[in-house]
Formats: structure tokens, sequence, C-alpha cells
């Protein structure tokens, strides 16, 4: 499944890539569009190498960033619609807006996701043990 979904992104990315530098809707809809490719293939990227060296939690962790930023696409035609429905903006400016907003709100609030998980780990780990048994970075 992995592999298949590499090989999907690798084909989609670069696509978007062109669709990006093609695009005569405006220059901050294309660049939205063109840096949303990029953080699609860097997510995917760091998943693939990190699950190679065996690091699965950090894995997991990317791939969870790459399926939100997939999804991007779909979240995109969701919210342009919604947004058009609304009369909210002219069209060019709504999908500007959304060529930025479609990945990079959820991407943040994926983060915020993640690293909550981690410090809240962390804490518990903490809290467990005694204070000898914690490393020193920790207690500073």
């Amino acid at each position: 499944m992995g592999k298949i979904y590499l090989i999907c992104i690798a084909i989609a990315a670069p696509v978007a890539i062109y669709m990006a530098i093609t695009s005569q809707v405006n220059f901050v809809y294309a660049a939205g569009l063109f840096s949303l490719a990029l953080v699609w293939m860097t997510t995917s990227l760091v998943a693939y190498i990190s699950i190679r060296k065996g690091l699965t939690s950090i894995h997991r962790e990317w791939m969870v960033r790459s399926y939100v930023v997939t999804f991007a696409f779909a979240t995109f035609r969701l919210f342009d619609d919604l947004l058009a429905g609304w009369g909210v903006g002219p069209q060019d400016l709504r999908l500007a807006l959304m060529s930025w907003a479609c990945w990079a709100v959820p991407l943040f609030g994926t983060e915020v996701v993640l690293q909550t998980r981690k410090f809240n780990k962390l804490r518990l780990a903490v809290g467990k043990r005694t204070p000898s048994s914690v490393p020193e970075f920790i207690e500073n």
C-alpha cells in the first residue's frame, strides 16, 4: 500500500507543480498550489526515509502529515464551493485563499495534535520517574 501511495504522489505532485507554473489565476494561487505540491512531496519523502531507517514512530507522524496534505485537494474543492455558495469574495481571491488554507490550516491543526500528544507522553513519563532517572536535558 505504501509503495503505491508513494508512486501516486511521485506522479501527482509534479503535475501539481506544472499546474501551478502554468496557472492563469494569479500569483498567490499559483504559489499556494506550488507550495502544496512541495509540502506533499516533502512530508511523504520524510515518512519514506524514516521507515527505511526503522524509525517507526517518526514514520507514523510524517505519514499523518502526508495524508492531511493529500486531502488538501478535497478540502480545497469543498470549502471553495461553500465559500462560493455563501457569496464570499470574487473567485480569483477565493482560489488564492483556498490554495493556502486547504493545506496550511489542517496541517497546523495536525501539528498541534501531534505535539500535544508528545508533550503529554513526556509529561507522564517524567512524572513516573524518580528525579535521578530523569535525563539532564529534561530537568532544565
